[in-house]
């Protein structure tokens, strides 16, 4: 990794380029989104990244980008893929997400003679956890000898950095489903301050599915199946992500929710 770094611009306008081994340092909430791109006359055109806060869409395109609110990070991430989207959405689900970035810095190494800069594609700072660093790729094409060698190049940089790597694929139909579903009721619900301690309190009592919730509470039913999921949303309640969500499925206090009350 001789002669690797890492170039990135932080929200203040900052453009910085250090060794890889800053990069626990960096906190994702600070870092805005960037895109490679090009610089100089033709034929003398050099390599160099320029921020890119919305994604640049063109005829002919596979895959169609766009921004996504995402609620843990308090502002507007760029994704290039529906499938970066839904990892976007899995993060902003996972409680342990406290901030994220998107195309978060540039790493450029050289293998061969030749100079490589590689684009990472999420960056996620996690509470009680080392911060994460993401690669998406379809499962079809992460055997791309290219790809290889940047995933390759990026998990060493990450190890000796002190963060985690993962190259992500798609998940199973299920779980995608029940992801996409509940992103939908990220955003704070009409009523919800009337009805969250009721839920929560049938929640912490004892298990209950769904309808059995929705009977139990003593708030208008119109009021607490999107309070649930936006309960579910937050982390105060769980699921199992790997059923499809139904009537019967059963609702769990979440790793955020409040202790349970003990009584005698």
């Amino acid at each position: 990794m001789d002669g690797c770094h890492v170039t990135y611009v932080l929200r203040k306008g900052q453009t910085t380029t250090r060794t890889f081994t800053e990069l626990s340092a960096l906190d994702p909430n600070d870092l805005l989104p960037l895109r490679l791109d090009f610089v100089g006359e033709p034929g003398q055109r050099t390599r160099t990244v320029r921020v890119a806060t919305r994604p640049t869409n063109y005829r002919g395109q596979t895959s169609i980008g766009g921004t996504y609110w995402f609620t843990r990070a308090g502002r507007r991430l760029p994704y290039a893929s529906g499938l970066e989207r839904l990892r976007l959405q899995y993060a902003d689900l996972d409680p342990s997400t406290l901030g994220a970035a998107t195309q978060p810095f540039a790493l450029v190494f050289e293998y061969g003679g030749k100079k490589y800069w590689h684009l990472p594609d999420l960056f996620l700072r996690r509470r009680g956890q080392r911060k994460l660093l993401v690669d998406v790729r379809p499962r079809a094409l992460q055997g791309d000898p290219r790809s290889r060698l940047a995933f390759q190049t990026t998990r060493e940089v990450a190890e000796a950095a002190g963060l985690e790597y993962e190259v992500w694929g798609e998940p199973t139909a299920v779980q995608a489903y029940n992801v996409r579903f509940l992103s939908g009721f990220r955003r704070q619900p009409s009523g919800f301050e009337a009805a969250a301690s009721g839920v929560l309190a049938l929640a912490l009592r004892d298990t209950l599915t769904i309808t059995e919730l929705e009977a139990a509470c003593a708030t208008p039913r119109h009021f607490v199946r999107p309070t649930l999921f936006h309960l579910m949303w937050r982390g105060e309640l769980r699921f199992d992500l790997d059923r499809p969500l139904s009537n019967q499925t059963e609702v769990l206090p979440g790793p955020l929710a409040p202790r349970r009350v003990v009584t005698s």
